[in-house]
């Protein structure tokens, strides 16, 4: 693109760091005839859409650019900061705040324009059609409701929860069952969303859920398990199986293995496209866990997949990160649910259908609202001390909540250390501690279990690598750097390997921990899945993997895309959980720190939280939530 006079280029743009090359040959691709504005408008769009927005508003562009876009946190290169090149820059973005639809580069709604442009934000055509299906599905599916007379449901409800659970007369209950609650709700109709943090019995209630139905529509219920990555389908299917081992309303048997998302829709590999199911799923009901990691796009390949009589649940924290490309669709979902605004008419047919009585809402209800339950009690945490407080403490955002729960834990869950560049030494004494269970665990448990060897039963002694190697990890919120994944896994083996726990010799030495960076269908292997590499009884390296149904080693020869795994990024910690993570902040934050992202951290853990930053708790406190544009609750909410 060349650039005009009193306009810079798309490239002068890229040069700054302030586009991608990958937004600016789209714009290219798609608008090459267009005028600079639309071009830009297109470029900046796909920018947003990289850090998670599925559309750019252009009132906030207007009002605050370098905010809005990111800018302020880039450091650009010295030799393009010169003061009128950056201002030309912004002038030409303040310019798209009068940008008007012109029937083809900019559309309003259906049709071939590369933008639409709707209430004042700019939208790529795909993310726009993307937002309206998930829309239009959800709402066809909640106009349904209720499908079932409540006295069925309390009839079978009754049946499935244990008998002190039961409610035997209405009586008013300011902490109603929330997990009965959620059950009928479910229910009730075909989308439901039951959302809680941790500990709070998701997968039991719907362990209850799966019995409730079977018994409402017997051998006419057809049922699939999913979740955004294996590891999440393995802890969901394996979950289920246990909560509903031995009962006898339920065979646990017949119980259908949990997949992941894209081999539930037959995706074929990133780039290969052709993406979309022609036939619907065959299903009556899908569970999808982990559902806050789900993308807008993934949604709405989901939505367009069901059979429209299909019950939709979905499974999730709404307070944990939201999922890695664009869109907040979970967080959207529920923004409304610890209100718990049901209407009316909604909390008489749940009083009768559950035995519970809710109490009314302060603020109106809405049709969405009504498809959303909320689980409110920990099973995990104490929500009073430790890891619970500090949980509650950074969802509300409360900085001296969050400075209490440290100093009044006793360091019995929560500890904080610092640590910079220059001085690592409690980190370092983390990472190589061995420790009983139940006490702050590091690398060295599972290490003298690998020096131990396997004796006679190889089978069990990987099961108990695994399971000793997942009681600690190393958590952070960079890729790279001495703080990053990168720095940290190279620390982590030369810590380990000057205590004597670790020879890290060659690609596939014994003990190195790896992580599947890409799904592998061959090998039944999903991007997250992680394994340990070990010498068998035959004198061969194998790298043994907890599918879920029991130890798979694999030949390091048949293993493609994988790194190194003592550290991983938050992100790539979801879905899972351990004894004791310790998470390591960095001494300047290149991006700054979400509310999200440390909860999620803090969560991961069972019994032991650790800090390590140049100033903990300043690291923790005045974080913000994170915020991404788009209309989807809107759409929703309306009524």
């Amino acid at each position: 693109m060349s650039a005009q006079p009193g306009h810079a280029s798309l490239f002068d743009f890229v040069e700054h760091g302030l586009l991608r090359a990958l937004d600016a040959a789209l714009a290219e691709h798609l608008a090459a005839t267009a005028s600079p504005a639309q071009r830009l408008a297109i470029a900046l769009t796909s920018w947003q859409a990289g850090r998670g927005h599925t559309c750019l508003p252009l009132a906030a562009l207007a009002q605050d650019p370098t905010q809005l876009l990111g800018w302020h946190e880039i450091e650009t290169r010295p030799a393009r900061t010169e003061a009128p090149a950056r201002l030309l820059v912004l002038v030409q973005v303040l310019e798209l705040a009068d940008l008007q639809a012109d029937g083809h580069y900019i559309g309003t709604g259906p049709g071939g324009s590369p933008l639409v442009l709707e209430r004042g934000r700019l939208y790529l055509r795909r993310a726009w059609q993307d937002e309206c299906d998930i829309a239009a599905t959800l709402q066809a599916r909640m106009a349904a409701s209720p499908l079932i007379a409540p006295a069925r449901v309390r009839a079978a409800l009754d049946a499935v929860f244990p008998a002190d659970g039961a409610a035997s007369d209405l009586q008013p209950n300011p902490q109603p069952d929330w997990q009965r609650v959620a059950c009928a709700l479910a229910a009730r109709g075909r989308f439901a969303v039951i959302t809680g943090g941790p500990g709070t019995g998701k997968t039991t209630t719907v362990a209850r859920l799966l019995r409730l139905l079977h018994k409402l529509e017997g051998d006419a219920l057809s049922i699939a398990l999913a979740a955004p990555t294996g590891k999440a389908a393995n802890r969901l299917g394996a979950s289920l199986a246990q909560a509903l081992a031995g009962l006898p309303d339920f065979d646990a048997a017949a119980l259908p293995r949990a997949q992941t998302l894209h081999r539930l829709l037959g995706m074929r590999p990133q780039g290969a496209g052709g993406n979309d199911r022609v036939e619907p799923l065959p299903y009556s009901l899908l569970v999808v866990d982990e559902a806050s990691m789900v993308d807008q796009a993934m949604m709405a390949r989901l939505c367009r997949a069901l059979r429209p009589d299909a019950r939709l649940v979905l499974l999730g924290d709404k307070d944990q990160l939201a999922s890695v490309e664009a869109g907040a669709v979970l967080g959207e979902l529920c923004a409304r649910a610890q209100a718990a605004p049901y209407g009316e008419a909604c909390r008489e047919w749940l009083a009768a259908a559950s035995g519970e009585a809710l109490p009314a809402p302060a603020i109106d209800a809405r049709t969405l609202d009504e498809h959303v339950a909320m689980l409110r009690t920990s099973h995990r945490f104490d929500a009073a001390r430790g890891i619970g407080r500090l949980a509650s403490a950074l969802r509300s955002g409360e900085d001296a909540a969050i400075e209490a729960s440290f100093a009044t834990d006793a360091n019995t869950q929560l500890s904080r250390s610092r640590i910079d560049a220059a001085d690592f030494r409690a980190l370092d004494a983390l990472i190589a501690h061995a420790a009983a269970p139940g006490e702050r665990a590091g690398y060295g448990s599972y290490l003298r279990l690998l020096a131990a060897g396997p004796g006679a039963d190889f089978a069990h002694w990987t099961a108990e690598l695994l399971r000793a190697f997942d009681r600690f990890r190393l958590l952070t919120a960079l890729r790279g750097g001495d703080f990053g994944v990168a720095g940290l896994n190279a620390r982590a083996e030369q810590v380990l390997a000057r205590v004597g726990l670790l020879a890290p010799e060659g690609l596939w030495y014994p003990g190195r921990p790896v992580m599947v960076t890409r799904n592998d269908p061959g090998l039944n292997l999903s991007n997250g899945d992680i394994g340990i590499v070990v010498t068998d009884p035959q004198g061969r390296r194998r790298v043994c993997f907890n599918t879920g149904e029991g130890v798979r080693s694999v030949s390091p020869a048949l293993l493609g895309e994988v790194e190194t795994a003592f550290a991983l990024t938050v992100h790539k910690s979801q879905g899972s959980e351990f004894e004791h993570t310790a998470l390591v902040l960095p001494e300047t934050q290149t991006l700054p720190l979400a509310r999200e992202l440390a909860y999620t951290a803090v969560t991961r853990s069972r019994e032991h939280f650790s800090l390590f930053a140049p100033d903990p708790l300043t690291a923790l406190c005045g974080l913000q939530p994170t915020e991404r544009e788009g209309l989807l609750g809107l759409r929703l909410q309306a009524d």
